[in-house]
């Protein structure tokens, strides 16, 4: 599996109202249990909660990166723009308007690694940061992040 086909167009989200950090994994869980039927959503945003709880996944400059192991097929990716910023973790850490959530199949480590990599490339650059904020489609969303992915 190619790093760009974990990021399927419906699970992207631009310009969407999110009130909490529960709210925005509850969406994320949403729209990946939509993708790996194995899996439920509560499951998901468990998995996601239970990562949250060992340290946050607030990267800084607005991106937070959810991520979890889990028994499912392959990778799978979600990626939320906010239209407001919101207190991820009740922390001194920057406030977040972008989600970029995954869940790993507990036996892929290359792949997974790979695409952190690429993720934390990608968001570190402000330029990045704005060309996908100022996405106003879903699709053009998903294809600002699928070009930035192949481009790392």
């Amino acid at each position: 599996m190619k790093i760009t086909e974990t990021l399927p167009i419906d699970c992207t989200r631009a310009d969407i109202s999110v009130r909490s950090r529960k709210h925005a994994l509850e969406i994320a869980a949403e729209l990946l249990a939509k993708k790996e039927f194995s899996l439920t959503e509560r499951y998901i945003f468990d998995a996601f909660m239970e990562r949250e709880r060992l340290g946050t996944t607030n990267l800084g400059n607005g991106v937070a990166i959810p991520h979890c192991r889990l028994n499912c097929s392959v990778i799978r990716s979600s990626f939320l723009i906010f239209s407001d910023s919101i207190n991820y973790d009740d922390s001194e850490q920057d406030n977040i308007y972008m989600l970029f959530a995954l869940i790993v199949p507990t036996s892929e480590n290359d792949l997974h690694l790979e695409l952190l990599a690429k993720l934390s490339a990608i968001f570190s650059d402000s330029k990045n940061r704005e060309m996908l904020k100022s996405s106003t489609t879903d699709g053009e969303l998903n294809n600002t992040m699928i070009r930035l992915l192949d481009s790392v």
